[in-house]
């Protein structure tokens, strides 16, 4: 892990230790990423939590537009909008993760 770490820094990630995993803040807007090396099948993999941030954005979402039936006018547009940038954050992530992925897959292949 220690040489994945050192390659990362190399490119230009800002990364650190969390645990057995490897976190990394991607640049601008974008969501924290975790690499963890999977033992069993001798692999790096991304951890992300798009499905969390995903079901956070969506639930906020729909109790906006509920909240719009009820002439709520500020508090629903102000939590569609919370849930706009959440999806943008989502969208930047893992456009983000492009390269970070492909660089990963060419590390696994290299393992194999």
């Amino acid at each position: 892990m220690e040489l994945i770490f050192q390659q990362l820094q190399q490119r230009g990630y800002d990364v650190s230790f969390e645990g057995n995993d490897i976190k990394l803040k991607l640049a601008g807007l974008a969501n924290p990423v975790w690499v963890t090396h999977d033992v069993v099948l001798n692999q790096y993999k991304l951890k992300t939590r798009d499905v969390i941030m995903g079901v956070f954005s969506s639930l906020l979402l729909f109790s906006g537009v509920y909240g719009l039936s009820f002439s709520h006018r500020f508090s629903s547009a102000f939590l569609i909008a919370v849930s706009a940038f959440g999806f943008l954050k989502l969208v930047l992530t893992e456009l983000k993760l492009i390269t970070l992925r492909k660089y990963l897959e060419s590390l696994n292949l290299k393992q194999a």
